[in-house]
């Protein structure tokens, strides 16, 4: 039994014995206790409403996160995606020769090589084929005209020389440190590296 409905029986049980002042009295005690026993809990809707705040907060920051980490990984990808296909068409056209006649020669010892002049290029280019690769050349101008070097070669430590003269053509091959422009300092010079082959111009395709 709650001490609210204990002390409404204590107070009609003894209302007959009771003068009508105490008896008034009594009855304004019974009805504030009663208000106060049915009063809302306030501090516990508080807590519960902050709680709940907190939790909706959370996930928000969460769902911010989310979709931040989502833009950034998708301009990752195209920043990717551009910067590969950039790449590509850098490559495509450094290695388009659609517009370039195909120069053959053979060679001694025996070897077949094939060229493409890059003649609007500044410098000037030649692209070479030989034994399936191609190297990349460009024109020296510290020696005679229609010479082309390449720090590039057949072995790690030498780079190639192509020189052209009419329909005749000799490859050097070059220590790395002068194959590059302007280290080899003449014709006389470039007499006195090694020549891997002596050319002769064969066709145009």
């Amino acid at each position: 039994m709650s001490p609210l409905s204990f002390y409404h029986r204590l107070t009609l049980a003894s209302a007959p014995q009771m003068t009508g002042g105490r008896l008034s009295g009594l009855l304004l005690l019974s009805v504030c206790l009663g208000l106060t026993a049915c009063q809302p809990n306030e501090h516990s809707s508080a807590s519960n409403t902050d709680t709940q705040e907190q939790h909706e907060h959370s996930e928000h920051s969460e769902h911010d996160d989310h979709q931040t980490d989502h833009a950034e990984h998708g301009h990752d990808e195209q920043a990717h995606d551009e910067h590969d296909e950039h790449d590509h068409e850098a490559a495509a056209h450094h290695h388009d020769h659609a517009d370039q006649p195909r120069i053959t020669f053979k060679c001694q010892p025996e070897g077949d090589i094939s060229v493409y002049y890059h003649n609007d290029d500044e410098p000037k280019t030649a692209h070479l084929l030989l034994d399936g690769l191609e190297y990349d050349l460009v024109e020296d101008s510290n020696l005679p005209a229609q010479t082309y070097i390449s720090s590039l070669g057949l072995d790690d430590s030498h780079g190639l020389v192509w020189q052209v003269q009419d329909k005749q053509a000799s490859l050097f091959s070059v220590p790395t440190a002068l194959a590059k422009a302007k280290s080899i300092t003449d014709q006389a010079h470039l007499e006195q590296q090694n020549k891997l082959y002596d050319c002769q111009q064969t066709g145009q395709m």
